[in-house]
């Protein structure tokens, strides 16, 4: 897994108070980044080994968060300042939510079987409405697609 944030990042603090349950990513002028334990992980639910995870500093995601991949080109960016929620799910390797259905990826099953092209997410999402307010904004999620 390639990790990076910002430049001025002195490294982990395994000395911080929250050690225990995340990562702490610490900064010069004593700013910290947390990424929970545990937190990248590949289809089978084991330790991600590879894809990138960018983190701005002073950010940071909930216990019981998990990014899954399973591709080097699959790429999660959060950026400076952003406070996630707790158990928040990114499922970049074409899994799907608990409360969904999908088409099967018949090569998984053998017997010659051919997949058809996975359906793509949206790369954006554009609007949020904040009371009687609409704003415009957009979250990149970078998706990797392999036509068969």
């Amino acid at each position: 897994m390639n990790v990076t944030t910002s430049d001025d990042c002195i490294g982990i603090s395994p000395d911080h108070p929250w050690a225990k349950h995340f990562i702490a990513l610490a900064y010069r002028d004593g700013a910290f980044s947390l990424i929970p334990n545990n937190f990248f992980k590949d289809w089978l639910d084991e330790e991600a080994t590879v894809g990138t995870f960018r983190i701005g500093r002073a950010s940071g995601l909930g216990v019981g968060s998990i990014a899954k991949y399973d591709a080097d080109a699959q790429s999660l960016n959060i950026g400076k300042f952003v406070a996630g929620g707790l158990r928040l799910r990114f499922l970049l390797n074409g899994q799907h939510e608990m409360k969904t259905i999908s088409t099967a990826m018949f090569s998984v099953y053998g017997n010659g079987l051919r997949n058809v092209a996975p359906p793509q997410m949206p790369t954006r999402l554009s609007t949020m409405t904040f009371g009687s307010v609409t704003k415009r904004c957009s979250l990149e999620v970078a998706l990797w697609r392999v036509d068969v």
